[in-house]
Order: structure tokens, then C-alpha cells, then sequence
């Protein structure tokens, strides 16, 4: 740069004016990446001059997480990174624990009343929920009994195992009916089966009680109550004669109960 005096131009000097420098601007150019390096074509705005550049990979700008455990309905991770600039993460999910139950019983039943059966999660006490248990009924032992007679009732008295609840329970007195007394003798022989044939022939006039003459139970009287009336007179086939309800059984041994026709 020169300098000169207004008041005599032959007073002049001069000055350096240091060089501009270039004002590079890119042109063309790929940024570099976190894992990848870039480029770029730079053009003097004020000259021109070109000249390229490359760049090297920004590496992972990592921003640091803590750990979180899971829990028995949600998900857990380990302490792990990301990357502000890209979708670098280190992130592995651990998965919920889902519930392990364990049961006790916190209310024991009784024979009246129920219980309740308590599931308590191990990871977490907080997590229960409760099950009715049936109350257990009584369980009666038979402690008395008296076999009722035709002549009088019996009874029963049982206690019960747990509680010790007692009960006396009437046997009604058995039915004075003689299976296979067809006649009302207060016997059983051959005068029964005649008396039983006589019925089934018909025209006899003969009515006959069923609760003594159906000796099979199968709800009618018929030749089968007949043959069961015959075998057990003969003996030897092990026949027990029950009334068709109530009454003392008879079996083929029960000689009091049979007198000779």
C-alpha cells in the first residue's frame, strides 16, 4: 500500500498488505459418520484454488445408562451406552420374571368352616392373591351301637375325629315281615309255596303281601319268587330271603323260622 502527501506528492511510502488467504468452500463433500470417514472438494471463493481433504470417523459420542432389574410384569437391562449422533446402543433387555408362586396355608379349615390357602410370589412379597379351602366336614367314628330288634329301636353314636362333635342316631325297629310267609303263619314251609302257587294260578281268591312274596326283589311276584321259596326250603343254596323293605333277613339256616308242613 503507498502512501502520499497531499501537500507534495514527491513525499510517498509504501507498506506490505499481507495476502488474503484463501476462503475455501466446499464444493463437493460426504461428512464423515461415527464409523465411516467423509471427504471434501474445497474451491477458493476469491481464486479458484481446489484441493480435497478427507476426514477421519467422529467415533461413538456414547452417553452411559444405568442398569434396570426386571420385575415379575416388567422388563429389565444392564447399564448400557447410546450414541448422541447415531443408533449406536449396547441395550440388552432382560426379560420379566413372571410370577413363582408359593402356598401356605394361613387359615386352617375346620370341619364347619373353610380355610384359606395364601400364594405369595418369591420375587415379590407385594404380588399374592387367596384361595378358599373346603371346610373339611366331620368325620364321624362310630363309637356305640345298638342293632335295632323288631321289638325296639337301636341307636348309634358316633363322635367325630377332629372336632368332637357327638351325635346319637335312631335305627328304626325292624319290620315284624317274614320274607316268604305267604300265608301269615308266622312260619315259612310248603304251605307258603301252595299258598304262592294257589295266587299266581289265580281264581283262588287269594291276596298275597308283595313285601314277603317278592323274594328276587325284581318288583313283581312270579314263578322266580316260587323257585327262590323252593331252594331255600330244600337248603343247600346259600339263600338269604330279605322282605321287599324293612324286616329281619332269613337264610336256609334259620330254623326258627320254618315249621313242617
Amino acid at each position: 500500500m503507498t502512501y502520499t502527501c497531499t501537500h507534495d506528492a514527491t513525499h510517498t511510502y509504501t507498506e506490505e498488505i499481507e495476502a488474503l488467504g484463501h476462503n475455501y468452500v466446499k464444493s463437493d463433500y460426504v461428512d464423515p459418520t461415527c464409523t465411516t470417514g467423509g471427504w471434501a472438494l474445497l474451491i477458493c471463493s476469491r481464486c479458484s484454488d481446489m484441493k480435497y481433504e478427507e476426514y477421519e470417523p467422529l467415533g461413538h459420542d456414547l452417553v452411559h445408562h444405568d442398569a434396570r432389574a426386571a420385575t415379575c410384569t416388567e422388563v429389565g437391562w444392564e447399564a448400557y451406552d447410546t450414541c448422541s449422533r447415531c443408533d449406536y446402543t449396547t441395550y440388552a433387555e432382560i426379560a420379566a420374571l413372571g410370577h413363582n408362586y408359593a402356598d401356605e396355608v394361613t387359615t386352617e379349615p375346620t370341619c364347619t368352616e373353610t380355610g384359606v390357602r395364601t400364594y405369595t410370589c418369591t420375587h415379590d412379597a407385594s404380588h399374592t392373591y387367596t384361595e378358599e379351602i373346603a371346610a373339611l366336614g366331620h368325620d364321624m367314628v362310630v363309637k356305640q351301637r345298638t342293632e335295632p330288634t323288631t321289638e325296639a329301636d337301636g341307636y348309634e353314636i358316633a363322635v367325630c375325629s377332629r372336632c368332637g362333635k357327638t351325635t346319637r342316631t335312631t335305627l328304626p325297629k325292624l319290620s315284624a315281615v317274614k320274607p316268604g310267609d305267604i300265608n301269615g303263619d308266622n312260619a315259612v314251609n310248603m304251605r307258603d309255596v301252595l299258598t304262592l302257587r294257589q295266587s299266581m294260578a289265580g281264581g283262588y281268591g287269594i291276596s298275597i303281601d308283595a313285601s314277603v312274596a317278592d323274594l328276587n326283589h325284581d318288583g313283581s311276584v312270579n314263578m322266580r319268587d316260587l323257585l327262590t321259596l323252593r331252594q331255600y326250603l330244600a337248603g343247600g343254596y346259600g339263600i338269604v330271603l330279605t322282605p321287599a323293605s324293612g324286616g329281619q333277613p332269613l337264610d336256609d339256616n334259620s330254623t326258627p323260622w320254618i315249621s313242617a308242613p
